[in-house]
């Protein structure tokens, strides 16, 4: 079952450069959420350190994805 996510957010996320892979099954193409906060940017673990995703910037020791669909995906699913 492919995740699914509203139009309005992926309409918002226009930066993304992998064709909105992480809504595949069991796919996220290069970070897992570690925490979130309300309404804002998740916390995630990198897969690849030279992940040059538009949405992924470093924030102190870790790192932080302001994507839209990203922040979607674990509010509906927990992913």
């Amino acid at each position: 079952m492919p995740w699914e996510v509203d139009e309005a957010v992926r309409q918002r996320t226009t930066k993304c450069q992998f064709n909105f892979k992480c809504l595949e099954e069991d796919s996220c193409p290069g970070c897992q959420v570690k925490s979130a906060l309300s309404k804002g940017p998740v916390f995630v673990d990198l897969k690849y350190k030279n992940n040059n995703c538009a949405y992924v910037m470093p924030f102190g020791n870790s790192y932080i994805c302001t994507c839209p669909t990203r922040y979607e995906l674990y509010s509906k699913y927990n992913k």
